[in-house]
């Protein structure tokens, strides 16, 4: 699941999560995402922190309290890497951290990092 109110880099991630075998759900809300989550019980959740209305960090706390919620990879991205927004994260239950920009290759290989490539 992408989780990302900018299109474009919520299209880069999918396409290079189609690219690497995984079915891909497109959010561009956090409420979205909370909704479809039981539904589609992904593998990965990546959430943009400057989502509209909710927060990532918000977001994720809530996934992390659903069914399947404590067994996802759960990414935070966002353009600002300081300690404090690191250390809420991983307060958050969040399993990584992530900088934008971020190329396709990074991403594949983060995937990959986390085991779930499934090609």
């Amino acid at each position: 699941m992408v989780v990302d109110d900018n299109d474009e880099v919520r299209s880069v991630f999918s396409i290079s999560l189609k690219m690497q075998g995984h079915e891909v759900i497109e959010c561009t809300r956090g409420a979205e995402a909370i909704e479809l989550f039981p539904k589609q019980r992904p593998e990965i959740v990546i959430l943009d922190q400057s989502l509209p209305e909710i927060k990532g960090i918000e977001v994720g706390k809530q996934i992390r309290q659903l069914e399947n919620g404590p067994n996802v990879v759960l990414a935070l991205i966002t353009g600002t890497d300081n300690a404090a927004l690191r250390q809420l994260a991983e307060e958050a239950g969040f399993d990584d951290f992530l900088l934008k920009p971020i190329s396709i290759t990074e991403l594949a290989n983060w995937v990959d990092r986390v085991g779930l490539n499934q090609s």
